[in-house]
């Protein structure tokens, strides 16, 4: 009974460190020491070495020593004779981690001397949670937002730049967590990142824990920003006619935005997006707040132009004229009006090999009607899908352009008069 409730324990602990991302790892280490405990020691970082690598740190120094030696030759003359020196080189090898325990299985005389040690060591390893597909995506860490200007207004309302900076930052990160293209790393909240850290450090946490710390990643692409005009508002208007009461938008923004290699500098994409509301889809208030609707209007349609070089949408599965694509969230928004193209032959650029993208033949146009958390659903409203696999190139952001065109086709020439038939 005490052997199983002892399998039932470990069984649990082991099971809850899997859940915490904290796993153990049992490693051979052996080593030499000048005495047994120095050559446990050594197996010990061995092992550590085994399993989290390790930082090496070579030298080499050159050192002159002028010794002067006098002889006499043989007509009894004395000479001064100069020489010199010694080459010193020095190696250092350095790793971090934690071990949880240890067994030694043997400790023998080395054949050089000394003692050599062999030791069976568990050495805790924490692993990002997170699925398979996750860990294939590209690190990538959004910058905060930098303020260059000093006109920040959103209807009207003066703005603080640390706020805007905040909350179009967040809107930003928002949207590229929400296309599910990156694996998104923290850069503006790192408070209470920092705090956490201090608490896995201090006394108060398992060994176990430890295992997290200075497990931070490195982005493999950085978003840097700079919003060099903001100043939009939204009126209601009516009409002269009919009295009818609509909104109209006002002002522009303007956002710079790069995408950057961290490691060499090298920027992969630029773009200046300077819009106004009606590009942004915004035609009304909306229940979150007029403010609330410009920064994820800004965010989303940045996210959008980045993706759209990256990772362009895909269709996943067609049945009919209803077709499944791979992209939810902000990013894909109901009303918009896409073109499918199929994908032909790949092209490369002759001077230097570099590809230039895949032939595109279009294939038909379709609405979203749908938008969930990770797809969205739309009809075709012209041509055919068939298969997956198809890209996809946003042809309308908002539908409005595509919806007032046909309202045009149904009026024919008749464009100042509205009948009570026409749809106007």
């Amino acid at each position: 009974m005490a052997i199983r409730m002892l399998m039932l324990l470990l069984t649990t602990c082991w099971s809850l460190s899997l859940q915490a991302g904290v796993q153990t790892r049992t490693v051979q280490a052996e080593a030499t020491g000048i005495n047994r405990e120095d050559a446990i020691f050594n197996a010990l970082g061995d092992a550590v070495r085994q399993v989290h690598g390790a930082q090496v740190n070579a030298s080499r120094e050159l050192h002159n020593s002028m010794d002067r030696l006098s002889v006499r030759d043989s007509d009894g003359r004395e000479a001064s004779v100069t020489y010199e020196s010694r080459v010193e080189s020095g190696t250092s090898v350095k790793s971090k981690g934690l071990i949880s325990g240890y067994r030694v299985v043997s400790v023998q005389p080395a054949a050089g001397g000394g003692q050599l040690a062999r030791l069976e060591v568990q050495v805790p390893v924490y692993r990002v949670p997170g699925s398979g597909a996750q860990s294939n995506r590209r690190r990538l860490a959004v910058y905060p937002v930098e303020i260059d200007t000093y006109t920040l207004r959103l209807a009207e309302q003066p703005l603080g730049a640390g706020d805007v900076s905040r909350r179009l930052t967040q809107s930003i990160v928002q949207a590229f967590v929400g296309s599910r293209r990156f694996n998104i790393l923290d850069r503006d909240m790192r408070q209470a990142m920092a705090a956490e850290q201090r608490l896995v450090a201090s006394g108060n946490v398992s060994l176990a824990e430890k295992a997290m710390l200075g497990r931070e990643l490195g982005a493999d692409y950085l978003v840097v920003t700079r919003l060099t005009e903001l100043d939009m508002d939204m009126r209601e208007v009516s009409n002269p006619v009919t009295g009818e009461r609509s909104h109209k938008g006002e002002g522009v923004a303007t956002l710079e935005a790069r995408v950057v290699i961290p490691a060499t500098g090298q920027v992969m994409w630029s773009h200046t997006l300077s819009t106004d509301l009606a590009s942004l889809g915004i035609d009304k208030p909306g229940t979150g707040g007029f403010t609330q609707q410009v920064f994820d209007g800004l965010g989303s349609e940045l996210t959008f132009q980045a993706l759209n070089v990256i990772y362009p949408l895909r269709v996943v599965e067609s049945q009919g004229d209803r077709v499944v694509l791979n992209q939810g969230g902000m990013i894909v928004k109901p009303g918009q009006r896409w073109a499918v193209y199929d994908i032909g032959k790949a092209y490369s650029d002759p001077y230097h090999g570099e590809s230039l993208g895949a032939q595109e033949k279009w294939a038909a146009d379709v609405e979203i009607t749908r938008v969930a958390e990770k797809v969205a659903h739309a009809r075709v409203i012209n041509g055919g899908v068939t298969g997956n696999g198809q890209v996809l190139r946003r042809v309308d952001a908002t539908g409005a352009a595509t919806r007032e065109a046909e309202r045009a086709a149904l009026r024919g020439t008749r464009e100042r008069v509205c009948l009570p038939m026409d749809p106007c």
